[in-house]
């Protein structure tokens, strides 16, 4: 569950909106920063808490691909499909991930250090294909660059 001090940001954060349920988006984002991911073992307390039903808590939880239902790594990699991206390679890039990571869309690796995702849209069709990777976009992406930055960070601490 999380902590008293998560709980204390969330209360002070009810106090800034004027309607409670406003808060959800930032508390959601406390919660995942202290556990990771948002468990479904918090969904009763942000119902109580922002008197809104379990299921209109995990509608928000799911509508956004920012948040986590369960562990992920700790790089992940969301890759774009949509239209432009797929015209741009984007099949290549999350065959290249595949291939590099050992996992299919959805999986994180046994070390936990990486999970790849795909998502709908990335908002970036200029610069197409796109890959998000943590909180950095990277833009018309190559899988050559993919092969050089995947190594890098499976060496790292």
């Amino acid at each position: 569950m999380i902590s008293a001090e998560t709980k204390e940001k969330i209360d002070a954060l009810t106090g800034m909106f004027p309607l409670r349920r406003s808060a959800l988006l930032p508390a959601l984002h406390l919660i995942q920063q202290e556990l990771g991911y948002v468990a479904p073992e918090v969904i009763p307390y942000l119902s109580s808490r922002f008197e809104l039903t379990p299921a209109q808590v995990y509608e928000t939880i799911s509508f956004y691909h920012m948040f986590h239902t369960r562990p992920v790594g700790r790089h992940v990699f969301y890759v774009c499909t949509n239209i432009s991206c797929m015209l741009r390679g984007s099949e290549e890039i999350m065959q290249t991930l595949k291939e590099i990571l050992g996992i299919e869309p959805g999986e994180t690796t046994a070390d936990g250090r990486f999970t790849l995702l795909e998502t709908e849209c990335l908002a970036a069709c200029g610069a197409a294909p796109v890959v998000q990777w943590n909180d950095d976009y990277l833009e018309e992406v190559t899988c050559r660059q993919l092969r050089e930055l995947i190594p890098r960070l499976k060496t790292e601490s």
